[in-house]
């Protein structure tokens, strides 16, 4: 059967560019779901594409000092239409 998204921790651990030591520490702490089957265990591409998707952030804010957006600096408080460019 191909298509099944199966990875060995190999390929997970490539996929997440992390070492195979990682990954298995992220198996053990329960942030990664197995797919077991006697002695194979294999790792769901849909289960790496959660656990990357749960840990990725958009910083929004940075702690009341303004955000750059497109160049314009905005204060604390200030609205982004409100900002003088």
């Amino acid at each position: 059967m191909s298509g099944l998204g199966l990875l060995t921790y190999d390929e997970a651990a490539a996929e997440l560019k992390c070492s195979r030591s990682t990954l298995k520490r992220r198996i053990a702490a329960g942030d990664l779901a197995v797919f077991e089957d006697g002695g194979l265990r294999l790792i769901r591409e849909v289960e790496l594409r959660r656990y990357v998707l749960e840990r990725t952030k958009r910083r929004v804010s940075d702690r009341g000092r303004g955000v750059d957006v497109t160049g314009v600096e905005v204060a604390a408080g200030e609205k982004l239409w409100e900002a003088r460019a």
